[in-house]
Formats: C-alpha cells, structure tokens, sequence
C-alpha cells in the first residue's frame, strides 16, 4: 500500500498577517470531499458511525482531467486536476487503533498537545 502523506500547508512566508486557524483552512483547497445521501447509499456507510473528528481511512481511483504548467518570476509551478471515479468505504478506524488514529489526526493538524 501506497504511503499515506500529510498534506497540510505550510504557512506562507510573505508579510501577510495569519487568520486564526478556526479561518484559514490547514489543507489545499480541493482535497476535501462530500458524501452525500446517495453516495453513502452506493457505499453501504452507516451514517451513525461517523462524527466530526472521526478518523477514518479510504482509497480512491481518479484519472488525470488536467495538466498544467506555467512559470512566473522564476518559479515553475506545476498543477494535476483529478476527477475521483471510484471511491471505496471509508473504515473507521477501529477501538484498538483509536490512539494511533486520534495521535495521527493530532499530528495532521499541527496540535501540540
């Protein structure tokens, strides 16, 4: 299995003054997804089992709808835009990983505590 990459931004190093963390987002936009009614249906999740802060663990298939590549200022900046075509159920992570799932979203966040 592929490894599993922490995708949290770093902060900017420009002179811009930060927004708490309640608003600014910690991660690109984009890597955020919804499940809605029919795609909790498609993918037999139990709703009840899930709650904010739940950890849990997918994997998706996607294909490349978008390849780009432009520089500015000397800088190269590059950009893959994915269309998700398959989505298996997320797994929440079970009792006995709790601790390893609870420590991994911490770690995710940038907590300290």
């Amino acid at each position: 299995m592929a490894e599993i990459v922490n995708m949290k931004q770093k902060p900017s190093g420009g002179t811009e003054v930060a927004a708490p963390m309640s608003q600014k987002e910690s991660y690109p936009y984009g890597l955020r997804i919804t499940l809605n009614d029919d795609a909790l249906d498609k993918l037999g999740c139990d709703f009840k089992k899930f709650n904010t802060d739940t950890p849990v663990k997918l994997t998706c298939e996607a294909i490349v709808v978008s390849k780009s590549e432009s520089e500015y200022d000397g800088k190269v900046e590059r950009r893959l835009e994915l269309q998700i075509t398959g989505l298996s159920k997320p797994a929440v992570i079970s009792e006995n990983r709790m601790k390893t799932g609870t420590d991994l979203l911490k770690k995710m966040r940038g907590s300290n505590y």
